[in-house]
């Protein structure tokens, strides 16, 4: 049986809850480890500088994790808004997060906000950027949503 991880991101960190205890790092949507993006939607160097700080924190946590495989559940409403089949679907597959984050690096890198129906705004944006960062460096193939 899975052990399971629920995520919750906050304004300056992130929960980590697991049946052992809870593990609080200092990222979050509005301010990474102390650094925060000056525009909306974020520019491509602060969305690189942002990926390094996400990566910092994250990157060590996971030896504080259970061994795989663990189940990622994540409650978050914005995570639950990109799904096109939410409530029918109860799961956000990695490949489909990993589609709208790319979505999102498009509009960094110059492509028009209307190109992507999901929203642009620097606090989605590092929302996003947290969990496709800890999907990808986690080796994660999916996350409960709810």
């Amino acid at each position: 049986m899975s052990q399971s991880i629920e995520i919750t991101i906050q304004s300056h960190e992130t929960i980590l809850t697991l049946s052992s205890g809870k593990i609080a790092i200092p990222i979050g949507d509005e301010n990474l480890n102390g650094y925060t993006p000056q525009h909306s939607p974020i520019t491509p160097y602060e969305a690189e500088i942002a990926i390094e700080h996400i990566e910092d924190v994250i990157m060590p946590i996971i030896h504080q994790l259970p061994s795989q495989p663990f189940t990622a559940i994540c409650l978050d409403p914005r995570l639950q808004s990109l799904l096109p089949d939410y409530p029918q679907s109860h799961t956000m597959s990695t490949e489909l997060l990993e589609n709208k984050f790319n979505e999102i690096i498009n509009v960094i890198n110059g492509a028009p906000i209307q190109s992507t129906n999901i929203p642009t705004d620097q606090k989605f944006t590092l929302f996003l950027l947290i969990i496709r960062e800890i999907s990808h460096h986690w080796r994660l193939d999916h996350f409960v949503i709810s």
